[in-house]
């Protein structure tokens, strides 16, 4: 879909008021398709990439509240498709990538925990 598209143009350029139009617009389209075809997992992706895209321009465009919401949008219907298709690797990556971008720590540490060394030598 080539709306969301401009949205990740005009965010790499700093025009994020075309940025925020575009990936509105996108949203609109995305929402119903998704709501429509609840059983195509593609349209859900697409619907979480642009609430991705819409995240990382408020985030260049310093608006932390914005960026959060849009980016808990993306991480809600990624975490659906990751667990309605746990064999899909690129649902996983997205998902990952949005909960860094939040700031989320998900991973389970497993084992003995390493201690600092010391950048001096001795």
């Amino acid at each position: 879909m080539a709306v969301p598209a401009m949205g990740d143009v005009y965010r790499e350029t700093s025009r994020f008021d075309k940025a925020e139009t575009a990936y509105q617009q996108a949203l609109a389209i995305q929402e119903k398709l998704a709501a429509a075809y609840r059983d195509t997992a593609a349209y859900s992706s697409a619907l979480a990439n642009t609430y991705f895209g819409l995240g990382r321009m408020h985030k260049l465009a310093d608006r932390a509240e914005k960026a959060s919401a849009s980016y808990e949008q993306a991480r809600t219907l990624q975490a659906r498709l990751v667990e309605e298709h746990p064999r899909e690797a690129e649902y996983q990556f997205a998902l990952a990538k949005t909960q860094t971008a939040l700031g989320t720590r998900t991973a389970v540490w497993v084992g003995p925990r390493r201690r600092k060394r010391s950048c001096t030598k001795r």
